[in-house]
């Protein structure tokens, strides 16, 4: 779940320690902007990640004082037309994005933005339930060490189904090995806790 959902569930508990965190520049999360961020006014969400939504109007409010209106981002609109003052944009879009940057001045990783902030790694989800259950826990921790044992064969079936279905993938073979070794990480240990509990705090304030 996105951790931002712990706010409003504080009888919520996290199971293991598998998550997505960043510790600095995430890459696939960007708020862009054609005014300085304390003028803008408008803002555009990819609704697909309430987390990184979350963090950016959070983020938004406490340091420069504005609370945006809020509009969705098109799936399907060229992002360089984006009608708004400002835009979130996550995943593989945010990874592609080659922005005009006469129109598009200002580019923050919130990632980076975070960890320059709170000096501490940020936690975009976690695996979060209603009651403990140890053997759910010990099975997610389990699949995830799985998963980082194999993340080049992860990626090499990637992109062997984009070329077999014959759908081309925003990015390519150097953008994921990065994305995937280096931006992300997928451990919930003591700095990323006291990171999600700090990004916790500042929304319930």
């Amino acid at each position: 779940m996105p951790v931002a959902e712990l706010a409003v569930m504080p009888e919520a508990v996290i199971y293991g320690d598998a998550c997505i965190a960043a510790r600095g520049e995430v890459k696939s999360v960007l708020l862009c902007s054609r005014v300085p961020l304390s003028d803008i006014r408008r803002i555009a969400l990819d609704v697909a990640s309430r987390t990184s939504v979350t963090l950016s109007a959070a983020m938004l409010k406490t340091y420069y004082g504005v609370t945006p209106e809020k509009v969705p981002l098109d799936l399907d609109v060229d992002l360089n037309r984006c009608e708004a003052d400002a835009m979130v944009i996550i995943g593989d879009r945010a990874l592609a994005f080659m922005p005009d940057e006469s129109r598009w001045k200002v580019r923050v990783d919130l990632g980076q933005w975070w960890f320059d902030t709170a000096g501490l790694p940020f936690v975009f989800a976690a695996w979060i339930g209603l009651k403990p259950m140890e053997y759910l826990e010990k099975a997610l921790n389990a699949a995830r060490n799985r998963g980082l044992s194999n993340i080049d064969v992860i990626i090499a079936e990637k992109l062997e189904s984009a070329r077999r279905t014959g759908k081309s993938l925003l990015v390519g073979e150097e953008v994921l090995f990065d994305y995937f070794h280096n931006a992300v990480h997928y451990t919930l240990g003591p700095e990323e806790r006291k990171g999600l509990e700090s990004f916790v705090n500042l929304l319930s304030r």
